[in-house]
């Protein structure tokens, strides 16, 4: 597949991105190795100097790690690092790049039906659930202030 812009090509390969300029073809991005089920394990990315990146997954072909940085320093961009229980639940997660705390570390709590209800070591921070299964409570979703104008009138005369 091919983009032709003036004095410019974009080729798009199944392992790269090549861009050509006057003649000289360039690689853009790559992917160096592969884990056996496709899955990328290594790219490379160009521009201003090399950058990799390389995926290490788990025994059951689940994400486990994430390093990004150049060849002197392999974890100067990223340093994921993810923690999955035995029912492929993420159970942590933290991104240390260059020695630096860019997310704070995180851990989740399950319930017996693995369904997260914690973050953090607070229970039932995340979500809580009626004996039917429904979600009754979710962090993430946004509360309305109580004294919202369009909340509907609970006064009847």
């Amino acid at each position: 597949m091919g983009f032709n812009l003036p004095k410019l090509k974009w080729l798009l390969l199944s392992a790269s991105l090549v861009f050509a300029s006057n003649g000289a073809a360039l690689t853009h991005w790559q992917i160096n190795t592969r884990h056996l089920d496709g899955q990328s394990k290594a790219t490379t990315s160009g521009g201003a100097g090399t950058i990799t990146t390389a995926k290490a997954l788990d025994g059951l072909g689940r994400i486990d790690t994430i390093k990004t940085g150049n060849s002197g320093n392999p974890t100067l961009i990223q340093n994921a690092n993810y923690d999955i229980d035995s029912f492929g639940n993420l159970v942590a997660r933290s991104d240390l790049p260059n020695g630096l705390t860019i997310t704070s570390a995180e851990t989740y709590l399950y319930d017996a039906l693995n369904r997260v209800t914690g973050k953090n070591g607070v229970a039932n921070s995340v979500a809580t659930y009626d004996a039917l299964g429904k979600s009754i409570t979710d962090s993430a979703a946004p509360v309305p202030p109580a004294n919202a104008s369009n909340a509907p009138s609970t006064t009847h005369t």
